[in-house]
């Protein structure tokens, strides 16, 4: 398949480039600094461009199977970098036929709330309004874009992630029930996504993952 990679420079993001060149599919990624991405790859490509501009995102897209989103903000502060991302992709998807959207969001966004409630207490009423209830506002109204799009969206959303080795483990946990980690590797959660997005088995859904 051909996969487009919106925050490829990113952690995750780049875990989601390497994961899908190592399996053969061809790759573009959209960066403002290209030379970031230092991979060498034959069936790798990269667009010069930022993530919320609807010109460079058409680009990235045209003639790709399938979009990946590993996108976030580089601080604790408001920002609208998620939605006005979230925004131009979607506007480009639909200019170019592109159908498919993996987007990573978050454990607790929207109506993910009641299951971080289930799992932890603290990550509900302390970490989440104290730490980072502003990101989450961008990170809904991302959610909302997507879902009104009328594209065929994937909505990740894990827990916190680490940078630690993926451990090879990854599992969708229905909304009604406790997550049995707290935790989950930013190269799963790539691994797993990169699956959504090439074989389109959790369309228009929000998957929450550990």
């Amino acid at each position: 398949m051909k996969l487009a990679i919106l925050g490829a420079t990113g952690q995750t993001g780049g875990h989601a480039m390497h994961i899908a060149l190592a399996a053969g599919h061809e790759v573009r990624v959209l960066a403002r600094t290209p030379a970031k991405i230092t991979e060498n790859d034959a069936l790798l490509s990269i667009v010069k461009g930022d993530a919320t501009d609807a010109t460079a995102c058409a680009e990235l897209v045209a003639g790709c199977d399938a979009v990946i989103a590993a996108l976030g903000p580089p601080n604790l502060k408001a920002t609208t970098l998620r939605r006005d991302a979230a925004k131009a992709v979607t506007t480009a998807m639909k200019q170019q036929n592109v159908k498919r959207i993996v987007w990573l969001s978050a454990l607790g966004v929207g109506d993910s709330m009641p299951q971080m409630r289930k799992t932890s207490w603290l990550a509900a009423n302390i970490f989440v309004p104290l730490i980072v209830k502003k990101t989450y506002v961008d990170a809904l109204a991302a959610e909302d874009v997507l879902k009104a799009s009328g594209l065929d969206y994937v909505l990740c959303r894990p827990p916190e992630l680490t940078n630690k080795p993926a451990k090879g483990r990854i599992e969708e946990v229905p909304a009604d029930q406790k997550l049995p980690r707290l935790r989950s590797t930013r190269a799963d959660v790539a691994a797993w996504m990169v699956k959504a997005a090439t074989t389109g088995a959790f369309d228009r859904q929000a998957v929450t993952i550990c």
